[in-house]
């Protein structure tokens, strides 16, 4: 649906539900990032107050994409991005999604997909994984490394995810009993190591729980110099820059047409 029926039809239905004590708790999901902050943006603007209470992402806090909690806002839509124009601020003054939702605005936010959709597992991505190439060969290049050093990378990658204390819920899709009780095993080195994400830093928390081969791994798969996410390439595959690039040649801006009358 475009951002006009969103506003005028179904999130004001989504808080009549609230009202009526029909749910608990409003929450955007699903969404690219930017998608997601223009529509509390836009929201906000219009309610005049924050009418969300869970954002839940996917895909976004993971070995290769920490966009989440470090990438800041993409200045198309800062103050609502309704006008069109990009913001003068510098990238260093510019919050990051999670910080703006979190602190500013005392939402909880949610991660999905830690492994990626596939991506960062020992076995293929499913055909229909949107990734583009360069990212699918660096997550090859990522498992190759891995196993090198004998460690899964998918037990890796759930470890690295659950763990940092700025997110408090990692949603992990599981299929079978094996991999309920692999990930549970994950979760209980936390206990074993006696540390509690909501007192201590991440590096701190991954020291206590990972293995030295695990460790060894990680540390190669975050070299930014020689490593196979190094570089100054964006890890994602949500596509949204594909969008705005699109909405970029033509005539009409994206919000003026979300926001046309139907």
């Amino acid at each position: 649906p475009t951002l006009q029926i969103l506003l005028e039809e179904t999130i004001p239905a989504m808080m009549e539900c609230q009202k009526k004590g029909w749910c608990r708790a409003l929450g955007l999901t699903g969404f690219p990032l930017p998608v997601q902050y223009q529509i509390f943006q836009a929201s906000l603007k219009k309610f005049g107050t924050n009418v969300w209470d869970q954002s839940l992402t996917y895909g976004h806090f993971n070995l290769h994409d920490s966009s989440l909690l470090y990438q800041p806002i993409s200045q198309q839509y800062l103050n609502g991005g309704d006008n069109g124009e990009s913001s003068s601020s510098s990238s260093s003054s510019i919050p990051s999604f999670r910080n703006v939702l979190v602190e500013q605005h005392n939402m909880g936010v949610m991660a999905a997909a830690p492994l990626s959709m596939g991506l960062l597992t020992p076995n293929e991505p499913p055909e229909w994984h949107p990734a583009d190439p360069p990212l699918q060969q660096a997550c090859k290049a990522a498992k190759a490394i891995c196993e090198k050093h004998n460690v899964n990378i998918a037990s890796l990658a759930i470890l690295y995810a659950i763990s940092h204390p700025d997110i408090p819920c990692t949603i992990l899709g599981m299929k079978n009993i094996e991999q309920v009780q692999a990930a549970a095993s994950l979760a209980g080195r936390l206990n074993q190591a006696n540390m509690t994400t909501s007192t201590e830093d991440h590096q701190t928390i991954l020291k206590a729980i990972l293995t030295k081969d695990e460790l060894t791994a990680l540390e190669k798969l975050q070299d930014r110099d020689n490593g196979p996410f190094a570089g100054n390439e964006h890890w994602s595959w949500d596509g949204v820059e594909g969008a705005i690039e699109f909405w970029s040649t033509l005539d009409i801006k994206m919000d003026v047409w979300q926001q046309r009358q139907l």
